[in-house]
């Protein structure tokens, strides 16, 4: 374990029960969070058909628009208000693009009755929606990763959207890239149901994927009346319900715990450590030194002994066994003390040998990233 970073050894223990490798290196950039979403971000044009209507590009009427994300190859999240739209008598007619530009842009379509309840899309109470498309999309296959726990104040996220105000694909406007945004929340999603982000981006944004730095999906941009949006919803409380739509529920409370306990029980193991220390009496004058052993950061010292050895000694001695508490009630070092006093010269030397233990101590952020790790390794393996 030398030499190892303290979350890098949690990644290790975690992924000893998973079998799977530790997260891959955080996002920085919008560049890097683009390249994660980019074959699963799409465009969402909903239009009302009468029920003899084909749902096609060719589908006439002011539709409502907005950007979707691809959970796997067959089901669309976004927001629920760019799809809730209903009339009396007509079907909706969902349209799917993606990378817009190209001439075999639409990728996908469904036709949905409008009403209520199911029927409507919506998940939950939330501003999210999730719709199934007639045919599965190529190239999209396994369901992408979803957060299990809510975001802190302060945390990054990343945001890409097609701005749908300015695209009409049926009428040839013209249509530029994804749009792309870096942004911090500023207020706690846990307690307030939503998640607020510094500033805003443009309106036409709706139901926008929001990832976080470990490329994980945790929210969809909000509408807003204003037609700026600075408002997520979070997923964490969809995220099971989510994962049943990819045939993956995601693992049982008891696979959690497993994981978690043999990783926490591999981490807490006591390792052997020593400290050695020769001090030659030989001049014949009185001096010091010390062995010590030291713990280091994360780790607590748990037993110690000490081994004295005398050379024809008669002149030096191992003082008692000194030793560093934390308030907590942790031992970080322990120190014994050599010394040689006055003598004739031909003091010889004293050894002296520190053996310990040492044991990782585990605090709370440490268990939840535990946890946090241990989810995501067995939804990796559960995952179609």
């Amino acid at each position: 374990m030398k030499g190892r970073s303290h979350f890098a050894l949690i990644a290790v223990a975690a992924s000893m029960l998973c079998g799977t490798p530790g997260s891959a290196a955080e996002l920085t950039n919008v560049k890097e969070a683009y390249g994660i979403v980019r074959e699963r971000l799409v465009y969402v044009e909903a239009r009302l058909i009468q029920n003899f209507e084909p749902c096609t590009a060719s589908v006439t009427g002011t539709p409502a628009k907005g950007t979707g994300f691809l959970l796997n190859d067959e089901y669309v999240l976004t927001a629920f208000h760019v799809v809730r739209e209903a009339k009396s008598g007509a079907k909706q007619c969902l349209l799917v693009y993606r990378d817009i530009a190209r001439a075999d842009a639409l990728v996908g379509s469904a036709i949905k009755p409008a009403g209520l309840g199911e029927e409507r899309l919506q998940v939950g109470q939330q501003d999210v929606a999730i719709f199934r498309l007639a045919k599965p999309v190529p190239g999209v296959k396994s369901c992408h990763p979803i957060s299990p726990e809510p975001l802190p104040e302060g945390a990054t996220v990343f945001i890409s959207a097609y701005d749908a105000e300015g695209i009409d694909v049926g009428q040839n406007m013209p249509v530029t890239d994804p749009q792309h945004y870096e942004k911090k929340i500023i207020s706690n999603c846990q307690t307030r149901g939503i998640c607020e982000i510094e500033g805003a981006v443009p309106g036409g944004h709706s139901g926008a994927p929001v990832i976080d730095q470990k490329g994980r999906l945790v929210g969809v941009v909000k509408g807003d009346r204003a037609k700026v949006q600075s408002h997520f919803e979070p997923l964490v409380g969809l995220r099971s319900t989510l994962l049943n739509y990819c045939g993956n529920a995601g693992p049982t409370e008891e696979q959690i715990n497993a994981c978690v306990g043999h990783a926490i029980r591999k981490l807490s193991q006591k390792e052997d450590i020593e400290s050695k220390k020769e001090l030659s009496c030989r001049d014949g004058k009185s001096h010091s030194d010390a062995v010590e052993l030291l713990a280091q950061d994360g780790y607590e010292i748990t037993g110690f002994v000490y081994h004295k050895e005398d050379e024809n000694n008669a002149y030096g001695w191992v003082g008692a066994v000194e030793y560093n508490v934390r308030p907590d009630g942790r031992i970080t070092s322990a120190k014994a003390l050599l010394e040689c006093g006055p003598g004739d010269g031909n003091g010889g030397s004293v050894k002296t040998t520190l053996h310990g233990h040492r044991r990782k101590v585990l605090d709370k952020r440490d268990e939840a990233e535990i946890r946090d790790r241990c989810m995501k390794q067995l939804d990796e393996q559960g995952r179609p």
